[in-house]
């Protein structure tokens, strides 16, 4: 069975003529590149197989139009392998040295940002907490559910007072349009809630509650819609708690200032360091 195939040898001279398919493509295209055993070939930039014939090679490259053969240098090849390998290597067997200030340099500048991020948060919540004690507190009466009420009263001279039940914050008491309620259903302005949170996170707490002391999931912390707060109350909870995990089972850090393995420490094994399994070599 023949067909055309389209060969473009090393030289970029193109041949365009018949050729039986049941042929082995390695054992023609030799006999092309006149004995040339430096040779690597390629179908849809898939290499040929030694023993492959071109019809098998069309079947396994899934190609129903003529048949694109290109012919490389197999030495060339491998250079160009063996100059890329030599090269990730060389970026993943960096110098422990480099390593470290690489490390170093990516923990002290997230450092800068927690830090940055902190005191916006930190002066926020001072506004916030400075407005609620100068403001006069006002006492509503709201429902559990917090939904907007009301009460018709009628006098003898037929004229109605209406009495209105609003939704307000639970920290500040003043009204709420867009409001944020937790699953104790007390509602909260979205800085409210941050600036709470906030406040109990550096007072070292492991859990976050509502003002009426119910205590609430970490979830909680997806209903700030500002990332950066977030993130940084996030950061805060998961360290709180692991501060309590580490001062529970009196867990020891190892010393090296960019490894954050915790383990426990056994007196008897007679340590004269302290670094970790991970950092001895």
């Amino acid at each position: 069975m023949q067909e055309k195939i389209i060969i473009i040898k090393k030289n970029q001279e193109i041949i365009h003529q018949d050729f039986n398919l049941n042929e082995k493509v390695y054992e023609t295209i030799k006999k092309q590149c006149n004995g040339d055993n430096d040779i690597l070939i390629l179908c849809q930039h898939q290499a040929c197989y030694f023993d492959e014939t071109f019809y098998q090679l069309k079947n396994r490259v899934s190609i129903n139009e003529d048949l694109i053969i290109v012919v490389e240098s197999l030495c060339e090849t491998v250079q160009q392998f063996q100059y890329f390998q030599k090269q990730q290597l060389e970026q993943i067997y960096q110098t422990p040295q480099e390593q470290t200030q690489d490390i170093q340099q990516s923990v002290n500048q997230t450092k800068i940002n927690s830090q940055i991020q902190e005191q916006k948060l930190q002066n926020k919540t001072n506004e916030k907490l400075l407005g609620i004690v100068t403001e006069i507190k006002k006492t509503y009466f709201v429902s559990q559910s917090n939904i907007c009420e009301s009460e018709i009263q009628y006098g003898s001279n037929n004229q109605s007072n209406a009495t209105s039940i609003v939704e307000t914050c639970f920290l500040c008491n003043n009204l709420v349009e867009k409001s944020i309620q937790l699953e104790c259903c007390h509602k909260y302005h979205e800085e409210c809630l941050e600036s709470l949170f906030y406040s109990q996170l550096q007072n070292q707490s492991k859990v976050l509650h509502c003002l009426c002391s119910k205590q609430q999931y970490a979830s909680a912390l997806k209903l700030i819609k500002d990332e950066g707060s977030q993130m940084l109350l996030k950061h805060k909870l998961l360290q709180n708690q692991l501060n309590g995990i580490i001062q529970n089972y009196k867990l020891a850090k190892c010393q090296k200032p960019t490894c954050y393995f915790y383990y426990n420490w056994n007196k008897k094994l007679n340590q004269e360091t302290s670094f970790c399994p991970l950092c001895l070599n």
